[in-house]
């Protein structure tokens, strides 16, 4: 079974949809287990299949799904007690927060929680929680903007004063403070950006520091885009940073994966963006972001900020590199989170 159909049955049984060829056997399920997991959705995947596809399955299966399930609660849980700790701490000390690329539109596994404060909260952050656990720097430039604190039984918490990767700025934090929303993560109520917001931050993330697209990302980025009206301030922050053509170049592989993945065509963006042509022989989640596009997004750094990124070239070729050496299965900064 090729990728493409793997991610179509994966994609049908998240959004609850009837399956009339249902696959039987073992090692097919084995492979999608192993597919669902590469792209973040494992959780949520087996949570399906255990409510509407229980009686299809081996016992052996069965097994398994329950295992997903029964450690997947418990990063829930380790998630829902993480919100509540900042939650409590920043609000006792009427510390102003966001949490940021955090919320998704299915509940998945994650190790960490994004938290924004306000440049001036930063030192009095790392005294109120210098008691609750430890602290480390985050490496190379991201240490000035970034750090990351480590609790009991918490998942780890990365507090920044700003939005930047290694030093390039691609997003004006004033803004993010003018306006900002409610919503709910693992049954906790927490603040975050705006829709257009964590669009930019989600992108900018992908361009940046992970390169590769999961189905997990994609979901949300088309979840994201569907409430989002006015593209001016996404497209004015881009390019007021220096990045509107690496923005624009993810956003036509974006609208090219979905193209392949949803039933009917739905585009990210509505963008008039020239669309990357992925064939099916070619299709792949998660899917890398080409090296091309890469080297792009590299020139127009360098020529907007002048300098030339030594640390994350090199650690672009690194994680390539332990990417195809590993058998595909290595990612940047994502490990399959249950091993069989």
């Amino acid at each position: 079974m090729n990728d493409k159909k793997l991610i179509e049955i994966i994609q049908t049984v998240l959004y609850g949809k009837k399956i009339d060829d249902l696959p039987s056997g073992d090692t097919i399920w084995d492979t999608l287990l192993e597919a669902a997991s590469r792209n973040r959705v494992l959780y949520y995947f087996a949570s399906q299949v255990e409510s509407n596809y229980r009686s299809c399955l081996s016992s052996v299966i069965r097994k398994k799904i329950e295992m997903i399930i029964s450690e997947g609660n418990i990063w829930q849980e380790r998630l829902k007690n993480t919100l509540l700790f900042i939650k409590d701490n920043f609000s006792k000390y009427n510390i102003l927060y966001l949490i940021v690329k955090t919320k998704r539109n299915i509940p998945y596994v994650t190790y960490d929680v994004d938290v924004l404060i306000r440049e001036e909260d930063f030192l009095k952050v790392k005294e109120i929680l210098n008691a609750e656990g430890q602290f480390t720097k985050h490496p190379g430039k991201q240490s000035k903007n970034q750090i990351n604190f480590f609790g009991n039984d918490l998942l780890t918490i990365d507090i920044h004063k700003d939005f930047t990767w290694q030093g390039f700025r691609y997003l004006e934090k004033d803004i993010v403070w003018k306006k900002y929303t409610n919503t709910i993560i693992a049954s906790i109520e927490v603040p975050i950006p705006t829709s257009p917001i964590e669009f930019i931050l989600y992108v900018a993330h992908l361009v940046y520091e992970r390169r590769y697209i999961t189905l997990l990302d994609l979901n949300n980025l088309v979840d994201l885009s569907n409430v989002i009206s006015d593209y001016s301030t996404i497209l004015e922050q881009t390019e007021q940073f220096g990045w509107k053509n690496s923005f624009l170049n993810l956003i036509s592989i974006l609208n090219s994966l979905s193209y392949h993945i949803y039933p009917y065509f739905r585009k990210v963006l509505p963008l008039s963006t020239e669309e990357l042509k992925i064939s099916e022989k070619g299709f792949e989640m998660p899917y890398f972001i080409p090296s091309l596009h890469v080297l792009s997004s590299f020139k127009e750094k360098i020529v907007f900020e002048r300098k030339i990124p030594y640390w994350d070239i090199a650690y672009y070729i690194y994680t390539t590199f332990r990417y195809h050496i590993s058998g595909k299965k290595r990612f940047p900064y994502y490990i399959d989170w249950l091993k069989k």
